[in-house]
């Protein structure tokens, strides 16, 4: 009976870990989301694009390989305003 409590005082301590590195992982995420969205100069409506769509769009846009943003490359922030859709072309 002693092994089990003590099982379940490990699982318990390791939800609220699991429970508190989600929390920083979630409020990075979305400071970084601001500064991107602050770089490309986004417009309330074009920020509320992607938030809408919820983080499957944000996990698929943030692994794009191949496209040049993601690959290495060094890009210069955009001079001039575009649209999400052209943050992968310059």
């Amino acid at each position: 009976m002693a092994d089990r409590s003590a099982w379940e005082d490990w699982i318990t301590r390791d939800r609220a870990e699991i429970a508190r590195l989600s929390a920083e992982i979630a409020a990075a995420e979305a400071r970084i989301d601001s500064i991107v969205y602050g770089l490309f100069n986004l417009t309330p409506g074009e920020i509320a694009l992607p938030e809408s769509l919820g983080s499957s769009f944000k996990s698929n846009t943030r692994s794009l390989r191949g496209i040049g943003c993601c690959d290495g490359q060094t890009k210069q922030a955009p001079q001039q305003r575009g649209t999400w859709r052209d943050l992968g072309r310059a």
